[in-house]
């Protein structure tokens, strides 16, 4: 079984930049994933292995109700991570990106993340 991580930055005033409360719910974004790929809930189900029944996509997708192994098994279908999942809806779009993309970005946003702390005031 798959363990889930998620793992917070300390903003320089010592906060935590995200809180729990914070994190989507990972149904809207396994629903937009699935939706973006064409795929219907039963396509999704056969796509993890092993393959899940199409009620327990439909049940994740639609409440709080999921497992570290159905979030792994359904990540590793939509070809992103279990983090990923999590995103908010402002920020789901940088699931769909192939790896090099995404780490691209993530890279430029560390990049502007840097250099705020030398700004002026």
């Amino acid at each position: 079984m798959a363990a889930v991580v998620i793992c917070f930055d300390q903003v320089n005033d010592g906060s935590v930049a995200k809180s729990i409360h914070d994190l989507s719910p990972p149904g809207s974004t396994i629903r937009r994933l699935r939706e973006a790929r064409g795929w219907s809930l039963a396509d999704l189900a056969a796509h993890c292995v092993p393959a899940l029944e199409r009620s327990t996509v439909y049940r994740i997708e639609t409440g709080p109700g999921y497992t570290a192994d159905s979030l792994d098994r359904i990540a590793h279908a939509l070809g992103v991570s279990v983090p990923d999942l999590f995103l908010p809806a402002d920020l789901a779009e940088l699931a769909l990106l192939d790896p090099h993309q995404r780490a691209r970005v993530l890279d430029y946003a560390r990049d502007l993340a840097d250099a705020s702390r030398y700004r002026r005031s």
